[in-house]
């Protein structure tokens, strides 16, 4: 991803100075305190097995005048309901399919489960999305930085 990243960026044609691109872990980030500007996180926190530590590690390597940008998927409610039909309809493989007593907590009263599914039902890896609560990481984010503007997108939370 790595490699990618800087072919897209262009170093020999668009010599841009101001980004740096390396491989970390979240909860441990390489770089001083209060020194970057902008920290773009799209579609990624919900993944995150220590949501705390990442949102600590932000929070340390932004600029006190520095945004942070960040998107994640809406796992209730009517957006859940309308992702399961499409993968229903399409018969797309899935990782978190859910059960109609699911869908009826989540999809119509928003009520989700605190038990997080792990991919390949192994703890050390990535969080699928089934069980997750955007409302939950909307809270842990307040706890460090001021909302400025959330906006809904179709079945994004920016």
């Amino acid at each position: 991803m790595l490699h990618d990243a800087k072919n897209l960026i262009n170093f020999k044609k668009n010599p841009l100075k101001k980004i740096e691109l390396l491989r970390s872990e979240g909860s441990n980030l390489p770089i001083k305190d209060n020194i970057v500007d902008v920290i773009l996180c799209l579609e990624t926190l919900e993944h995150v097995f220590n949501i705390n530590k990442v949102i600590n590690e932000i929070y340390r390597i932004l600029k006190k005048d520095g945004i942070f940008i960040f998107s994640v998927p809406i796992e209730i409610g009517f957006s859940l309901l309308i992702r399961q039909l499409i993968v229903k309809l399409i018969r797309f493989q899935d990782d978190h399919n859910y059960s109609i007593k699911e869908l009826f907590q989540i999809g119509i009263l928003k009520k989700v489960t605190s038990d997080r599914q792990h991919l390949y039902n192994n703890k050390s890896h990535q969080f699928t999305h089934k069980n997750y609560d955007f409302r939950n990481m909307h809270q842990i984010i307040n706890k460090k930085f001021k909302t400025i503007k959330v906006t809904f997108k179709s079945d994004s939370y920016l």
